[in-house]
């Protein structure tokens, strides 16, 4: 089955959100804390509903990813499955999109995990090349040169 996109707007503002809690909470917590004030007011300004793409799969929404092109190439800034799909594919379908939207750029697809989330592993089983850590963050980078790895 083709997967199927569609651009975020305000009205899934609350959906995304709510699935930004549920899958980064516990990562965001027991790295930093959480702030609820602050992480939905982050989450407004840097990210923001209209900035997301929506996978929908059997007329549901079941996952959304943001990107942002920048200097330095496409930035992954997040990426979002339902728990209960985790593990079942969707992941990896929105990875290749992406990657494929690199390149068709011609340019790099670059994201940063936190160390703590499983997703670090999942970057690097798909082959992404780690270029850079901090205390708390993996940064990554994939070129299409690398080729997909599963």
């Amino acid at each position: 089955m083709k997967a199927e996109y569609r651009t975020g707007t305000e009205l899934d503002r609350r959906w995304l959100y709510a699935l930004y809690c549920e899958t980064m909470r516990p990562h965001v917590e027991a790295t930093w804390g959480w702030n609820e004030a602050m992480q939905a007011k982050g989450f407004d300004e840097h990210l923001g509903a209209d900035n997301f793409e929506i996978l929908i799969e059997n007329n549901k929404d079941v996952a959304a990813y943001c990107i942002k092109l920048k200097d330095d190439g496409l930035w992954l800034e997040m990426v979002l499955v339902k728990p209960a799909l985790q593990g079942t594919g969707i992941g990896k379908k929105i990875m290749r999109h992406i990657q494929s939207l690199a390149t068709g750029q011609q340019t790099a697809l670059r994201l940063c995990s936190m160390k703590i989330n499983p997703a670090t592993d999942f970057y690097r089983k798909l082959g992404y090349s780690e270029y850079q850590e901090d205390e708390n963050l993996s940064y990554f980078e994939w070129r299409s040169e690398q080729g997909l790895n599963d």
